[in-house]
């Protein structure tokens, strides 16, 4: 595991990368994708609450 820590370490110093820039877009699109997540979620169970006339329980 240190070793591939090591090895993708090397290849953005390489780059010139500060790695602080990779991880914080990376952060932002997991907020993002589950944000999205929850409110597809939340629109399924409304849908499933609702009976086929449109009424709600």
């Amino acid at each position: 595991m240190n070793k591939k820590i090591g090895i993708s370490g090397d290849y953005f110093d390489r780059l010139d990368l500060n790695i602080g820039l990779i991880i914080l877009p990376e952060i932002a699109l997991i907020i993002v994708l589950v944000s999205i997540a929850v409110n597809l979620m939340k629109l399924i169970a409304n849908r499933l609450r609702k009976t086929p006339d449109g009424k709600e329980f």
